[in-house]
């Protein structure tokens, strides 16, 4: 391909001159287009494979995020019981005592 602004040969994939810098027009309709990526890695672009990553990570989220709710409240159970102990023994001491 010729670049019809200065005559320098090009490359037909190329857009523009790399002598004059001028767009060049389209030689091949391929050139113009986007090629499908058909990469594994790039299977995260599809609409289906985006929804169902979403979906998985969602899942994780909640499994997750209810594991640490669960230890929370079970470390919290014990020490709200023993805090409530120390208290209750306090109060008695004191009305025992004075």
């Amino acid at each position: 391909m010729f670049c019809p602004h200065c005559g320098a040969q090009t490359k037909d994939e190329h857009l523009f001159c790399s002598s004059c810098g001028a767009e060049l027009p389209a030689a091949r309709a391929w050139a113009m287009q986007p090629r499908r990526a058909t990469s594994v890695l790039n299977l995260a672009g599809d609409q289906g494979v985006r929804l169902l990553a979403f979906a998985v990570c969602g899942l994780l989220a909640v499994l997750i995020l209810g594991e640490v709710v669960r230890l929370v409240v079970g470390m919290a159970v014990p020490v709200l019981l023993v805090i409530a102990l120390l208290y209750w023994a306090r109060e008695r001491r004191r009305r025992r005592y004075g």
